[in-house]
């Protein structure tokens, strides 16, 4: 299973809660963990994302942030 964001499939297209301006994607939550987290295997990282189970649920962690507000969220992305 992969990641329809992570592969350039479809692009999320959320509102901020606090101001409304759309929320850019700024990728997986994982790859902002340390210097080289973006080039480890996912499935490893998979498992300090923070959800023990998100490799069997079929998801990916994604961090979106709002560029008017500064906002950001975290959001929990099927996987297909």
């Amino acid at each position: 299973m992969e990641c329809p964001l992570c592969n350039g499939l479809c692009a999320m297209k959320e509102p901020c809660t606090l101001c409304g301006t759309l929320l850019s994607d700024m990728g997986r939550v994982m790859d902002y963990e340390d210097d080289y987290s973006a080039y480890l295997d996912i499935a490893i990282q998979k498992q300090n994302d923070g959800d023990v189970k998100s490799a069997e649920k079929g998801l990916c962690y994604h961090l979106f942030f709002c560029k008017e507000c500064g906002s950001d969220m975290t959001a929990a992305i099927e996987e297909i």
